[in-house]
């Protein structure tokens, strides 16, 4: 775990990322994975969280904060 600040995170939907809602376990990483080669890939990354609410599915990633 990093010491990440919670306030820092950059937010990519399924739907921005694979076009529709990731509703499998496939689907879920397809989406990660988009999200580490096109969104995220130049980024210093310090932690990745699911996100899957009644209206909002997706990645989240916080950058990693030096302390």
């Amino acid at each position: 775990m990093s010491n990440v600040k919670q306030d820092d995170s950059v937010w990519v939907a399924d739907v921005d990322s694979i076009g529709k809602v990731a509703k499998t376990k496939a689907e879920r990483r397809e989406a990660l994975d988009t999200c580490l080669d096109k969104f995220w890939s130049d980024e210093n990354i310090g932690r990745i969280e699911r996100v899957d609410k009644q209206s909002d599915h997706g990645w989240e990633m916080y950058r990693w904060q030096k302390g």
